[in-house]
């Protein structure tokens, strides 16, 4: 399933609107949701998460049904994660089977959070919980820490992108300003 997905970030996108393979591209986004719904292996929902990438190119005229599909997927995810984070908190210490839709949860979203932004979804207060308990509780695995600070960390990224794009933009405004008061 790896490679088949891999295949897909080789695609022409423009083929889906200009061959009319409209319904093909909503098989293919479907078939992906199914298998990200079904599946745990990392490297296969990387692969999921960077062909979802490909296929999210707000240049492509496509890119309208598959921001939705990636919106859906994305809204899936944190579900799952926020469900799992209120089933931790109501633990009283660390117990591994308890603890499994809750690393499951949190590998799914680090890695989409690797590719996509997911800064809308209110994520850094549960990700800080479960550092705090690492902390301060043994039993811990380090996977689970090192999944928590790499959404951490992804938060923090994608939040410095979207602060660097504004004043990017406001430093354009600016710009423009200025040529217009001298030009006068």
């Amino acid at each position: 399933l790896v490679h088949l997905i891999k295949i897909a970030q080789h695609f022409d996108l423009n083929q889906y609107t200009l061959s009319r393979q409209e319904k093909c591209l909503d098989k293919f986004l479907k078939s992906m949701q199914e298998v990200l719904s079904k599946h745990n292996d990392t490297s296969l929902l990387e692969e999921c998460s960077k062909t979802l990438y490909y296929f999210c190119d707000e240049e492509t005229p496509i890119y309208s049904k598959c921001n939705i599909t990636r919106s859906s997927i994305l809204v899936d995810l944190v579900d799952k994660f926020t469900g799992a984070m209120h089933a931790f908190d109501k633990l009283t210490e660390v117990d591994e089977n308890e603890m499994y839709p809750l690393q499951v949860a949190l590998k799914r979203i680090t890695v989409f959070a690797e590719n996509h932004d997911i800064t809308r979804y209110d994520l850094v207060q549960n990700t800080f919980t479960i550092l705090k308990w690492a902390v301060y509780n043994e039993g811990f695995g380090h996977e689970l820490v090192e999944k928590a600070l790499t959404l951490a960390r992804s938060i923090l990224t994608w939040n410095m992108y979207k602060l660097d794009q504004k004043l990017v933009i406001a430093g354009l405004e600016d710009d423009d300003a200025d040529k217009t008061s001298t030009s006068q």
